[in-house]
């Protein structure tokens, strides 16, 4: 059996990221099954790669993972389905004989409506795949019925039911030989490593929990310390981020983790997405002298019944901690906001105005403001907000949200503050960028 695994093109404006789900995958299947991968991010001609892959290779499987979904901002960095349905209907040209297996976050959340649009796609694995694909593969070409796999019996979709998660200690590290290293080396974020899967947090307009679960499946500190020394040694790997959805908890794993990494010396940058509950001077200490080169934070809001509304899980005097933290060790710290929240108010918006503001009287240089700061909140499916949206009938129950649909708060004075505020964050940003280019 000979399987092509195809990273789909999808936008960041970080650089290519590397593709984690596919090198789980390819890591779960027998070393000496015959195995090639293609990331079409990082190829000046994807096709022509596919096709000449396909040609020396001819792959029995396509695996096409599509890892997001998503805007930054409505009109700007969409990833639609109509692309999704171009790129499968090039690559079954190109590889006419092969059978495609299409997967991955982005795929998981839309699979019903992509499915039906795109008939090239002949099985869909839907959320954490590598055992499923594993099953699915050894069973092929009857592989219907696997928990985990969508396929099709004529034209109806048939669900072979969820799939129980894989543990995810006992994974071995993501296959990194199958990809061209050199590619990712030299953006800061494009090379993830995992500590965990899930997140205790129930964020309402995060679709995580339904992709990964709400309990954290834990790595040892020591096997991913590991892992980051293959990848300085083998790959010269110098920057990382750690691609779990909220890094620094539990805080005792988190501590036993970056003292492991103080001792080994690894000589690497990395960041993450961080938490502000439980912060304290001694773990962000041990962020500083483990590498960590940025504090990313999401509150999305500065104001208190906001954050307990969206099920943050923290308030603002946790966000105060954190700037107060990084002033302390030096550490540069970053906040991404959301506009037009559900329940978002004139006052609640001004406080973030005023949380930024002082922020940046305080923190000065470490106040590091980038492209994404603010963004509108689109409305993913499983979530709590797409309840939400139905409720405030901003969305109908049927909408199965592949065309991008955003939250919006019907009152019109909130949505002039959102546009006023936008605007001067933007500018503070451009003064911020300016002063550091």
């Amino acid at each position: 059996m000979k399987i092509l695994l195809v990273q789909a093109r999808t936008e960041s404006p970080e650089g290519p990221i590397f593709p984690l789900g596919l090198g789980y995958l390819a890591s779960n299947l027998p070393r000496d099954w015959p195995v090639k991968a293609v990331d079409m991010n990082v190829e000046e001609d994807p096709y022509q790669k596919i096709e000449k892959v396909a040609k020396t290779f001819r792959p029995d499987i396509i695996a096409l993972s599509v890892r997001n979904i998503k805007v930054a901002k409505p009109g700007e960095h969409i990833s639609s389905g109509r692309e999704l349905q171009e790129m499968a209907k090039h690559i079954k040209s190109l590889v006419s004989q092969a059978t495609i297996v299409a997967g991955g976050a982005g795929f998981s959340l839309y699979v019903e409506p992509l499915m039906e649009s795109i008939p090239e796609i002949d099985f869909a694995v839907v959320g954490e795949g590598e055992d499923t694909f594993r099953t699915m593969v050894d069973r092929f070409p009857e592989a219907g019925g696997v928990k985990g796999v969508v396929h099709r019996n004529g034209a109806e979709l048939v669900f072979g039911g969820n799939s129980i998660r894989p543990d995810f200690a006992k994974l071995p590290w993501p296959r990194r030989d199958i990809f061209n290293m050199e590619a990712y080396k030299k953006y800061p974020t494009s090379v993830g490593v995992m500590t965990k899967r899930g997140c205790p947090y129930r964020c309402v307009h995060c679709s995580d929990i339904y992709l990964l679960g709400g309990r954290m499946r834990l790595r040892e500190p020591q096997d991913v310390v590991a892992e980051l020394k293959y990848l300085r040694e083998e790959y010269d790997v110098t920057q990382f981020m750690f691609a779990d959805q909220t890094f620094n908890v539990p805080v005792d794993y988190t501590k036993v983790l970056l003292r492991q990494m103080v001792d080994a010396d690894l000589g690497m940058r990395w960041t993450a997405y961080f938490t502000p509950e439980g912060l304290d001077e001694e773990m962000v200490d041990l962020f500083k002298r483990s590498g960590c080169y940025l504090l990313n934070f999401s509150p999305d809001c500065c104001d208190d019944v906001m954050l307990r509304r969206l099920r943050k899980g923290f308030l603002m005097k946790d966000l105060y901690r954190a700037n107060n933290l990084a002033k302390k060790v030096g550490i540069p710290i970053t906040y991404n906001f959301m506009m037009g929240l559900p329940g978002e108010t004139l006052p609640a918006l001004l406080r973030t105005l005023i949380f930024t503001v002082l922020t940046k009287i305080q923190l000065k240089k470490l106040f590091q403001l980038h492209g994404l700061f603010v963004v509108p909140v689109r409305i993913y499916p499983h979530t709590k907000l797409r309840e939400m949206a139905v409720e405030d009938n901003l969305i109908d129950d049927k909408d199965d949200l592949l065309q991008p649909k955003f939250y919006r708060s019907k009152k019109g004075l909130v949505h002039i503050a959102d546009k006023a505020i936008f605007a001067f964050i933007s500018l503070l940003w451009k003064i911020k960028h300016k002063s550091f280019h």
